[in-house]
């Protein structure tokens, strides 16, 4: 598939007979839902579980509210993923969840994630700027983007909330949440073993062990290591593979009940990545690289010299403990957390030494967030809390070779941002009538940065001082939602909300002698219906939004530095649409469509990359930047449409259970750049798996094909002065796996 470039509107890309047939679908099945709703029935709603013979889709409880609750009857637009989900669909990573999860688009930029949902997010993965999507794994917050791409082992179930999140978690989340909740300790000691062979040489080796300690102690320990020493691509240049990676990661718990209304959960974590995914740019097809000279030569091969490679290391501890009064309780979660990443990037991705950029990347957070929660018998739930965060972002340095740091042999940029930000915020639900409840919380959060840098040129050694500053500034924001939802009957729950979401304004390490970049604002307006359907067999979910968006952030990359900007403003409207058909225990079928629609509706004096050419038209290379008007141009990665199917089909026999899983995902196709001339052309991924589970259910066998199709897609592109580049996604990939249980 891979990209295109345009000068104008990219005309839509027709549906595929798939993807119209799905969508022909889903639009009958929400039409009969609506037009065949039932009356409303007295009483309380209830939770409806599974019956006896296991029919009917899974009840699926989440945190979304900081308390257990069941999906549907949550006034939010919430996408669960479960381990099993996980295992059958053969989902590796985090950015392998956008194929599952509808309006979630999870790119990488350099070593670090840009995920966006709903076309809101940020595409810098620069140290120090955190997400508009916010990750949290077990109730800790994780601010650099390079711990958002981590491996799914030892996942328990994850939740994506779409839309504004301020009044209920400790940070603040502009475009949504992404929560990870992991393995927690059993007292009953059990076991698990893992391999696993796939295409490229790629070995796997996990282990997991829990069990009791004492009456009131429990432990586990989850292992996982991986080694893909065949590349998917070439260096042309260096002759070397590319596209190999490392990875190695555990987690340790202990959770321990002193008394019964007493729990202390303590984590350490750490993960050790090395690689080139997110790296190794080529040169797209019809442009030229700044050198004049290097073109598209394949899209898993790179010219870059010296070749990218990137390392990093990521440490967490924390501690959680909560406590049951008689009244309400109270939680704690405190955390620690240390980051130190190294790259070596080609930024003009040719074999000429033009900007070569040895860069090393520094971080430390500590955070601290305090709840008081109702009971769950009160009559009116609530939250209080208070939050605190203290972090440290740093380029140790980041250094320019080549051509861009003459008349020097190098150019070194050392900077560092402190950040220090305090919330407090509450939330509550107080029914209006036996069917009706009536949701608000408020938030206002403080937030103070300080940046201080200096940059060098070295030659032989010897330094001279080229520029150094020092600056801080400080926001304060308040954020609220509002929320109604009404239950129509048992099974049936309808909401409407108004959510403000706010990003703190920053500062840019790499150019920090620049005025900082003001905090964005979004205001969500949701409406929602949450149903289920034919004693539970057809669970149908909409959910339909309008976005506000002002003062969004965004970059522009040029030679050795991403600049930071805002663009005045934007409007973003669509759909979700989910359902899930579970006709018996043995089948089940997952659908969904994410329609969106974004427009910047100011933003004067955008970047618009134009190719470099001569007086007869010729291209020279690289790009030349100038200003425009992007109004009316899509917002970046905001694919009009997205589509996503999966079925499950399992059949028991005498010797085990034989389980089916087939997945398919549809993308439109969206623009990288906000002047929409380089655009990712629609794309499909499809995944198929068979798996094998022994009548004692202790051991699994699954083979499984993933990109079946070997789509040629970028996880990363834009149009830069260098050049239109692109990073690409992995390519079609086999594998075996076996585990046990003991």
């Amino acid at each position: 598939m891979g990209i295109s470039g345009t000068t104008s509107y990219a005309r839509d890309e027709p549906l595929s007979l798939l993807e119209s047939s799905v969508c022909r679908l889903m639009t009958f099945v929400v039409c009969a839902a609506v037009v065949h709703m039932p009356g409303a029935e007295a009483g309380e709603p209830t939770i409806v579980r599974h019956d006896e013979e296991g029919d009917g889709v899974a009840q699926i409880i989440v945190t979304a509210e900081r308390r257990s609750a069941d999906v549907q009857a949550v006034p939010l637009s919430v996408s669960v993923l479960t381990a099993e989900d996980l295992r059958s669909r053969t989902l590796r990573n985090s950015v392998d969840l956008a194929a599952s999860v509808p309006g979630l688009q999870f790119d990488r930029q350099g070593i670090g994630a840009a995920p966006f949902i709903r076309g809101v997010g940020t595409v810098s993965g620069a140290v120090g700027n955190e997400s508009p999507i916010a990750l949290y794994v077990d109730g800790v917050y994780f601010p650099t983007p390079n711990a958002s791409i981590f491996a799914l082992e030892g996942v328990r179930q994850i939740e994506v909330l779409k839309g504004p999140q301020g009044t209920l978690f400790g940070r603040n989340a502009t475009g949504g949440v992404i929560q990870v909740q992991t393995r927690d300790p059993e007292m009953e000691p059990s076991a698990e073993l893992g391999l696993q062979y796939g295409s490229y040489s790629r070995k796997q080796a996990s282990a997991y062990v829990t069990g009791g300690i004492g009456a009131s102690v429990a432990a586990s320990m989850s292992l996982y290591g991986s080694d893909q020493n065949r590349g998917w691509g070439e260096n042309l240049e260096t002759q070397q593979p590319a596209f190999r990676s490392q990875e190695i990661g555990g987690r340790g718990k202990l959770s321990w009940e002193p008394t019964p209304q007493t729990r202390v959960r303590l984590t350490a974590s750490y993960l050790r990545r090395s690689g080139e995914d997110g790296l190794g740019y080529h040169i797209v097809p019809g442009s030229l690289g700044v050198d004049g000279r290097t073109r598209y030569s394949g899209f898993y091969n790179s010219w870059a010299d010296p070749q990218d490679n990137a390392a990093f290391r990521h440490t967490v501890l924390s501690a959680r403990v909560e406590q049951e009064l008689p009244a309400f309780n109270l939680v704690s979660i405190t955390a620690w957390q240390n980051m130190r990443g190294f790259f070596l990037l080609d930024q003009d991705m040719t074999p000429a030494r033009i900007v070569a950029a040895p860069i090393s990347q520094y971080g430390r957070t500590i955070t601290q967030e305090l709840q008081a929660l109702s009971s769950p018998a009160a009559p009116m739930a609530w939250i209080l809390g208070a939050y605190y965060l203290n972090d440290v972002a740093a380029y140790d340095p980041l250094s320019l070779q080549g051509a861009a740091a003459l008349p020097f042999e190098s150019v070194q940029i050392h900077s560092r941002l402190r950040t220090e930000s305090a919330a407090v915020f509450g939330q509550t639900s107080v029914p209006l009538t036996s069917r009706t409840k009536l949701t608000a919380g408020i938030r206002y959060t403080q937030d103070e940065r300080r940046v201080a840098g200096k940059t060098v040129g070295l030659v032989n050694e010897a330094n001279t001082s080229l520029s150094a500053a020092r600056q801080e500034a400080d926001w304060g924001k308040p954020t609220w939602r509002v929320a109604l939802s009404s239950e129509v009957n048992r099974d049936v729950m309808a909401y409407v909300s108004w959510d403000r979401g706010f990003k703190s304004g920053l500062f840019n390490l790499l150019t920090y002698a620049s005025a900082s970049v003001n905090p964005e604002v979004l205001d969500a307006y949701q409406a929602g219906l949450k149903s289920e359907w034919l004693e539970r067999r057809w669970r149908v979910n909409v959910s339909g939004f309008v976005y506000q968006y002002r003062n969004i952030q965004v970059e522009e990359i040029v030679a050795g530095a991403v600049l930071s900007m805002n663009a005045a403003a934007a409007r973003m409207k669509g759909a979700d649409i989910e359902i899930d058909y579970a006709p018996s225990r043995f089948l089940s079928v997952q659908a969904a469509v994410a329609l969106l629609q974004g427009r910047y509706t100011d933003f004067k004096d955008a970047p618009i990359n134009i190719p470099t050419r001569n007086g007869a038209g010729a291209l020279l290379g690289g790009n030349t930047v100038v200003p425009g008007d992007a109004a009316g141009f899509q917002t970046v990665r905001s694919p009009k449409r997205t589509v996503t199917l999966n079925a499950r089909y399992t059949h028991p026999t005498q010797r085990g259970e034989v389980g089916l899983n087939a997945a398919y995902y549809r993308n439109s196709g969206f623009a990288w750049d906000p002047d929409n001339r380089l655009r990712q052309r629609a794309y499909d991924l499809v995944s198929v798996s068979i798996d094998w589970t022994s009548p004692d259910e202790k051991r699994v066998v699954r083979a499984a094909a993933t990109n079946l199709n070997d789509a040629e897609v970028c996880v990363y592109a834009s149009a830069t002065a260098l050049g239109d580049l692109c990073s690409p996604r992995a390519p079609r990939a086999l594998s075996i796996e076996w585990s046990m249980t003991l």
